[in-house]
C-alpha cells in the first residue's frame, strides 16, 4: 500500500465499504451546523473529568503509544501514523471497553487540552449525511496555534504541533471512531513543530 493511501485510510473520511462503493449514489446532506454541547453533556463531562474512567482511557492511550514506539504496533483498537508532515491516530470504538458518552468526553477533552496549550478553536461543527441508506455523522474540532504578532525581525513563529483536527464519527447512530491529526507547517516563517511524543504527553497528561 502506498504512503498516500495509508494517510487517506487513517485520516480520510469514513465510508462504508459496500458493493455500491464502486459506483456510489449521491450523498444527501441532512444537517450541517455548529457543534453546540448541551447542558446534560456538560454536566456529564465535568463528572467524567473527575472519574477513574478518564484516567483509565488516558493511561491506555499512552501505553498504546509507548508500545507503538517500542515495538512498532499497538492493539487492534488503535492505529498510529507518524510521518514528518502529518501525525496522529485513530481509536476504533469498542463497546465492550467504552461507553459512547465516554468517547464523546475524550473527544472534548482533547480539544480542551489543546486550548489550554494556547491553541485557537477555529471550527466546531457537526455534519450529518445519508448515502445508500447509511447515515453518517461527523463531528469536528479544528484548532490552530496561537497568532504571534510583532516578533523581532528574523524570529520565527511557534507552530507548537501545527494544525490540529479532531474528528468523531458515528454511523447510523453507532459510535465508530475518534481521530486526531496534527499537520505541521513547512514554512520558513515557523519554527519546527514539537515532536509527536510531546503531543501525546500533553493530551494524556503523562508527566
Amino acid at each position: 500500500m502506498s504512503l498516500w493511501n495509508q494517510i487517506k485510510g487513517l485520516f480520510g473520511e469514513n465510508r462504508p465499504q459496500t458493493p455500491e462503493s464502486k459506483c456510489p449514489s449521491e450523498e444527501t446532506l441532512i444537517r450541517h451546523e455548529t457543534l453546540d454541547r448541551k447542558e446534560n453533556f456538560l454536566t456529564y463531562f465535568q463528572q467524567w473529568l473527575a472519574s477513574n474512567t478518564k484516567e483509565q482511557m488516558l493511561d491506555w492511550l499512552y501505553a498504546q503509544y509507548q508500545d507503538y514506539c517500542c515495538c512498532g504496533q499497538a492493539e487492534a483498537a488503535i492505529h498510529f501514523m507518524i510521518i514528518p508532515s502529518v501525525s496522529g491516530f485513530v481509536i476504533h470504538f469498542d463497546e465492550e471497553r467504552w461507553r459512547p458518552m465516554d468517547f464523546e468526553c475524550l473527544f472534548d477533552f482533547f480539544k480542551q487540552q489543546f486550548k489550554q496549550g494556547g491553541y485557537r478553536l477555529q471550527l466546531a461543527e457537526v455534519k450529518v449525511t445519508e448515502r445508500d441508506g447509511l447515515e453518517e455523522e461527523m463531528a469536528r474540532y479544528y484548532l490552530k496555534p496561537p497568532r504571534e504578532f510583532g516578533l523581532p525581525y528574523g524570529h520565527k513563529m511557534d507552530q507548537i504541533f501545527g494544525n490540529i483536527m479532531l474528528t468523531l464519527c458515528k454511523l447510523n447512530g453507532q459510535m465508530i471512531n475518534l481521530k486526531l491529526s496534527a499537520t505541521s507547517y513547512n514554512d520558513h516563517l515557523y519554527k519546527a513543530p514539537k515532536d509527536f511524543s510531546a503531543l501525546m504527553q500533553d493530551i494524556c497528561e503523562a508527566y
